[in-house]
């Protein structure tokens, strides 16, 4: 379930059985006080339909096909609508290396040779490209070995094939050579060194690596089968050099890394590379800082689950992973409470990107990674994700901003009628127009939601809690605040109606103020906690369809209290009762601006201080 499910779930629980109870208790009191009880029946059904916000499905689902819309016109595709409201809650983005935040395009850049010849066989036969297609590493060596390359493969058949391997961190083939056969092997160089029968050799390449690692080069050793079987496992091997690749940071990155870091967002690199190399490069590109970690594959190997939770909370690098450390450190990042969205392209990331929480695989990855994933992104780069993450905030905000409006305006309905009850007023509204007002309101207004612009930066705020994105203390308090208020202003409006009018009259232009409360409520909601008045041209072009929302149900309000009032047991309203419509609306306005600049004034206040 996303963060968005399972809030609604929670809150759901908790609205249902609150309006259950309401209900209860003020349908006690209106049967005590001698009414009808098949009209207080209709009217409590009425009120139970109007407070359930059934249009939020279909908004919600507005909301996060336009956001969908939105991040594919940038790259990114997505496979799961959840997905979209997820990206606003992330805490931490696993990040592959190559072709991530790296350009993926690799290129030799040096090398040291005990054998110059013999590193120059194992490059062309242990080697898959074809026509400069294929792995970056194979293509990068095919083009080191030149007009040679096609050459040496032809003139050394290839017999057997021990494809790499994510565990072992090598590849290996065995090729005929004059009369007999000999294996081919490249690979990380602490796993071939311990194979290697030249242990003469082993000091001067192991300072090769070390100081190519450090300037982050990506670093292979190569090895010729010596003698014994042709077994990558068994056989001794002589390792005749080392490479070193340059794999340039991708354009941009470094800024949406800094961007990721202002936002709240952790980035953390997981890489099958030497560790001196992944710290280099996580440098360069702002992953690492001084004093961060850097975990290699080994030593988790030798933590237990808390002790690696532990380590994992100041570190940025993961070094020499295999798939199931990447799967293991995500599961262990959410049972900390952590959002976590893993990027892969690999089958071997195929459970890291299932258990996470957002996985994102990269457009040119396997059919594998991309079907487990709920996000594809089209141009591989990390700079695409958090710009994702700055869409996928908007978006949730946006749920927020439509959720609060629905709940608001339906628990107002409920106060109205359930405190006129509760005082022995007469109903102020009919079970009939309890119904109309849901169609002009919410099926109008609330389908301009999805079109709210981004209300200040959102990526100047922290990651919010995602069970409390949608629900949390200021957002149930501000529903209260107004419904009490809309509660409050209609049952005064109505109360002195009933002493100048006839009930019928009275009910009536309650009935429209009723609409008009939630208009303007629509307006508001607009800007979450700005003032409407702090910066007018911006609430006017935030959602300009929301006027035309309020347009249409204008227009039909108009029609069922001119043409079909019947129908609604209402009156035609005079222009004078169109005055205290107006008046009621603008009180239940301007106080939800009281109750912004008083939050706005408090929180600079509370911002000094701590300042």
């Amino acid at each position: 379930d996303s963060p968005l499910t399972r809030a609604i779930s929670v809150f759901s629980r908790r609205y249902i059985s609150l309006l259950l109870v309401i209900v209860a208790v003020v349908g006690a009191v209106g049967v005590l006080q001698g009414r009808d009880l098949l009209e207080v029946s209709y009217s409590l059904v009425a009120q139970l339909v109007s407070a359930v916000p059934e249009g939020l499905p279909i908004v919600i689902t507005m909301v996060l096909v336009l956001g969908a819309i939105a991040l594919s016109r940038r790259g990114t595709m997505v496979r799961s609508l959840p997905a979209v409201e997820t990206l606003g809650s992330t805490t931490i983005v696993a990040t592959d290396k190559t072709g991530t935040v790296t350009q993926g395009k690799l290129a030799v850049q040096e090398y040291v040779a005990v054998d110059e010849e013999g590193l120059r066989m194992v490059s062309a036969l242990c080697n898959d490209s074809e026509e400069g297609t294929g792995d970056p590493v194979d293509v990068a060596l095919a083009k080191w070995v030149g007009e040679d390359y096609e050459v040496m493969r032809d003139s050394r058949p290839r017999t057997e094939y021990f494809p790499f391997d994510a565990d072992l961190r090598y590849m290996a083939t065995v090729n005929q050579v004059n009369d007999g056969w000999r294996l081919y092997i490249k690979g990380g160089y602490e796993v071939l060194a311990p194979m290697a029968c030249n242990t003469e050799d082993l000091p001067r390449l192991e300072e090769a690596v070390v100081s190519m690692s450090a300037r982050g080069l990506r670093v292979l050793a190569m090895g010729v089968g010596s003698e014994g079987p042709l077994e990558p496992n068994t056989t001794s091997i002589r390792l005749v050099g080392v490479v070193g690749f340059l794999d340039p940071p991708k354009e941009g990155v470094l800024e949406a890394v800094q961007e990721a870091r202002g936002a709240g967002v952790r980035v953390m690199m997981v890489t099958g590379d030497h560790a001196l190399t992944a710290k280099s490069i996580a440098r360069d590109i702002g992953i690492y800082r001084e004093g961060d970690g850097v975990l290699t594959g080994s030593e988790m190997e030798e933590m237990d689950d808390e002790e690696l939770l532990s380590a994992l909370s100041g570190t940025s690098v993961l070094a020499r992973t295999v798939p199931d450390q990447k799967y293991r450190v995500v599961k262990l990042l959410q049972s900390s409470k952590e959002i976590v969205a893993v990027t892969g392209d690999g089958v071997n990331d195929v459970p890291a990107l299932k258990v996470a929480d957002l996985g994102i695989a990269m457009g040119d990855g396997t059919e594998a990674a991309k079907s487990v994933s709920k996000m594809v992104i089209l141009d591989n780069n990390l700079r695409v994700i958090i710009e994702a993450i700055r869409n996928g905030r908007v978006i949730a905000n946006n749920i927020r901003k439509v959720i609060y409006y629905l709940v608001s305006t339906s628990l107002g309905e409920v106060a109205l009628i359930s405190s006129a009850i509760t005082a022995g007023l007469p109903l102020p509204l009919y079970p009939t127009q309890i119904l109309w007002v849901n169609l002009v309101t919410d099926g109008a207004q609330d389908k301009t939601f999805p079109f709210i612009k981004a209300e200040g930066d959102v990526m100047e705020e922290a990651p919010k809690d995602p069970q409390r994105q949608f629900f949390d203390r200021t957002q149930i308090a501000r529903v209260l605040y107004f419904s009490l208020l809309m509660a409050g202003v209609g049952l005064a409006m109505f109360s002195m109606l009933l002493d100048r009018y006839d009930e019928k009259l009275a009910v009536s232009i309650t009935f429209t103020s009723v609409v008009a409360f939630q208009w303007f409520n629509g307006f508001q909601a607009m800007k979450e906690s700005e003032p409407f008045f702090k910066d007018v041209r911006r609430s006017l072009t935030i959602n300009p369809y929301i006027f035309l929302g309020a347009s249409i149900g204008f227009t039909l309000q108009l029609v069922a209290l001119y043409l079909v009032p019947d129908w609604f047991n209402a009156v035609p309203l005079e222009p004078v009762h169109w005055l205290y419509v107006l008046l009621a609306a603008l009180v239940v306005f301007f106080g939800v601006e009281v109750r912004k600049w008083v939050e706005l004034t408090l929180g600079e206040s509370r911002a000094a201080a701590e300042g």
